[in-house]
């Protein structure tokens, strides 16, 4: 359904590394499809992803950032007043905003302009401070439409907004399904930004706990952050240099971690993991936190296909990680559900859902 004489702005934190990037770009990329003119608005990145498609028209801000009290106010002001011009140039017939940050920026720039917004969801709010919920709170009340990745996140906001519904994150195909079936690699790995939230710090202490049965096994983290030096650190203080690798961020992660023997989501908060889902996508088995957004719940069917543990819990993970190292039909059978994740969120399926959205605003 061809949207006719219809311009799109799609709005995100940025385009080349992360998991909203990631959605970012697939939004952007299928709405060529369906809009006259499709634009991307980075408030970060200021280079054009090669992923995205060269119909996408990208616009970047740049503004200088401070953890000074007032020089955030000044940030954020300036910020908004550039978001303000871009609309006044581009004006688009709907707007669609990822992050609670993002989402609470843009709907104060669109003062007065009326332009429809879906805005989406991407974490878990109760992880924002006071202040940045209740800014949030706001600017999806003005939404048109807000989009959540997990039934438990959406709850959150039950008769606070107008319309919603929850469309979890795509999972892209692989072309070589052969790797699925190859031969593991004694390889634990995990993979994401080397910050807070992910909890890498408490998954190498973990691994500590395994090597101790299994010394032949590696732990693998790849992604890049500011938490590298305390990482190896910590890598150092516990003797396990030969034992764990810190590659940093890589282009193409499926071709580092399909053939590992676990793949381990060790986060405090996440919304919808994309790196969980590459993993299962590549039938990894899998051990992940049971973040409070649900979403580690979701896509492991609470166990099934992937084992789930308590956040903040190293034998929880350490357990989980020999449960699947000592047991090869445990993880044939995590390995073999996994793959179920590759039908049930398939781009097609997706995308569908993401248009009726703006559909449903635009008509």
């Amino acid at each position: 359904m061809k949207l006719e004489n219809k311009k799109i702005i799609i709005v995100t934190n940025r385009t080349n590394s992360g998991g909203v990037a990631k959605i970012s770009n697939f939004l952007a990329n299928f709405c060529v499809k369906y809009f006259d003119e499709v634009y991307i608005l980075a408030l970060y990145d200021n280079i054009k992803s090669e992923k995205l498609d060269d119909d996408v028209k990208f616009i970047h801000i740049e503004t200088p950032y401070s953890n000074n009290h007032l020089s955030k106010f000044e940030y954020n002001i300036n910020l908004i007043k550039q978001i303000r011009n871009v609309i006044k140039d581009v004006k688009p017939d709907i707007a669609c905003t990822l992050g609670s940050d993002v989402s609470t920026r843009f709907t104060f720039a669109s003062t007065g302009y009326k332009i429809p917004i879906v805005s989406s969801e991407r974490g878990d709010p109760r992880e924002l401070s006071y202040i940045w919920r209740l800014l949030t709170s706001y600017a999806y009340k003005r939404a048109n439409y807000l989009v959540f990745q997990t039934p438990l996140i959406q709850q959150m906001y039950q008769g606070k907004i107008k319309n919603s519904t929850v469309i979890a994150n795509p999972c892209f195909i692989l072309d070589d399904e052969e790797k699925v079936m190859s031969e593991r690699k004694k390889n634990i790995v995990s993979a994401g930004r080397l910050s807070p939230e992910k909890n890498f710090n408490l998954l190498i202490e973990a691994f500590s706990i395994v090597l101790k049965e299994h010394p032949e096994y590696k732990l693998i983290i790849y992604g890049e952050g500011p938490l590298r030096d305390v990482l190896e650190s910590k890598v150092q203080n516990l003797g396990l240099q030969r034992s764990v690798e810190l590659p940093g961020q890589v282009n193409n992660l499926n071709s580092y971690i399909y053939d590992a023997s676990v793949f381990v989501l060790s986060s405090k908060y996440e919304g919808m993991p994309n790196t969980l889902i590459e993993a299962m996508a590549l039938g990894v088995p899998t051990v992940a936190t049971d973040c409070g957004s649900g979403g580690p719940a979701f896509l492991t069917d609470n166990g099934r296909r992937g084992i789930l543990v308590s956040v903040n819990d190293i034998q929880a993970i350490s357990n989980g990680i020999k449960k699947i190292l000592n047991d090869d039909k445990i993880s044939e059978k995590l390995s073999v559900n996994a793959l179920e994740i590759r039908n049930e969120l398939s781009p097609s399926i997706i995308e569908k859902k993401w248009i009726d959205v703006f559909s449903s605003i635009t008509q």
